[in-house]
């Protein structure tokens, strides 16, 4: 176990998380967000979690470009 993660979900966890897909979902509420298939890559604090979302279809490079297919994944800090 990594002694900074409490074990609710351990690393590489496989997990559902909320994530907006579109502007609009974003400026909504975010109980609406669709639940999307991810990974946890570490735990960052009391109640969060670093997180890999995987959908292809979100994926973007740094300069904001999309993905080409077989590159990219989201991470983002979820709580």
């Amino acid at each position: 176990m990594d002694e900074d993660n409490d074990d609710r979900f351990p690393d590489d966890s496989l997990v559902e998380v909320r994530y907006p897909c579109t502007r609009q979902e974003q400026l909504g509420e975010r109980s609406a967000w669709p639940r999307l298939p991810g990974s946890i890559l570490s735990q960052c604090g009391p109640d969060e979690w670093h997180v890999c979302v995987e959908n292809r279809e979100l994926a973007m490079l740094s300069d904001g470009a999309s993905a080409p297919v077989g590159r990219g994944s989201i991470r983002g800090r979820l709580r």
